[in-house]
């Protein structure tokens, strides 16, 4: 990727790229809530940037 991330972006990136399999969002909310990721809203627009 050559555009810079966002803090919430690079964190779902990075869960994306460990990951074997197709998570949902809200997989990626119940995985990221630790790191600061609250509502199925952060997920979607990090997803939007990342595609």
């Amino acid at each position: 990727m050559t555009a810079k991330l966002t803090h919430n972006q690079m964190l779902v990136f990075n869960l994306l790229k460990t990951e074997k399999a197709p998570l949902s969002a809200y997989e990626i909310l119940d995985r990221l809530h630790e790191k600061g990721l609250k509502a199925p809203l952060q997920v979607y627009r990090a997803l939007k940037k990342l595609i």
